[in-house]
């Protein structure tokens, strides 16, 4: 008789074991497995491109990505019209990120498709400067942007870098921004 409760308990005790394991292993590791499908960094300086580091020599990625997310962006944080003339001006590096996340939290595994736009040397502009004083105090915000799909923009401040974030607005907002801000915290320690 001793000797089934060893026995039930030691396979109570392996199971308990192997589940927790298993929990722990999805909520560390697999938790945040990512895929770069594109990167490239550019910077932008009176309407033109100054520097690009990378291999494709498309120099539509660059504008595009300028025309149609940072500059909305940057003409949310003017509200007036008079300045917003004054972005053409306006000078920045970009580091751009496309990337492929999966989602654990449904039963069937999607995967989200997030572009990361982290902003740097970004030039001084009275109503750009202090919206991002006013984002250092606070999580995050939400900038609308323009576009036929259904598109979202997060932006938020990890040291003095402005992140902008653009997903689908059907996926999970909590998992969007975790893992942005983890992936950006990522590429900042491997700096």
């Amino acid at each position: 008789m001793c000797n089934i409760k060893y026995i039930l308990c030691t396979i109570f005790c392996m199971c308990a074991y192997l589940h927790a394991a298993a929990i722990c292993s999805d909520s560390i590791s697999d938790k945040f497995s990512y895929k770069v499908l594109e990167n490239f960094n550019y910077c932008w300086d009176n309407n033109n491109i100054v520097y690009e580091d990378t291999n494709s020599k498309d120099t539509a990625l660059f504008v595009s990505s300028h025309k149609y997310i940072i500059s909305p962006i940057l003409n949310a944080f003017c509200n007036n019209v008079n300045e917003q003339t004054e972005l053409a001006k306006i000078g920045y590096c970009c580091k751009h990120y496309l990337i492929k996340v999966p989602n654990k939290s449904k039963k069937n595994i999607q995967y989200y498709s997030i572009e990361i736009n982290i902003l740097s040397n970004i030039k001084s502009h009275a109503p750009i400067t202090s919206k991002i004083e006013e984002l250092k105090k606070q999580d995050y915000a939400i900038i609308d942007i323009i576009s036929e799909a259904p598109v979202m923009c997060l932006v938020f401040v990890e040291a003095d870098y402005l992140v902008a974030v653009t997903y689908n607005m059907f996926y999970d907002f909590d998992d969007v921004l975790s893992f942005s801000k983890f992936f950006v915290k990522e590429h900042f320690s491997t700096k």
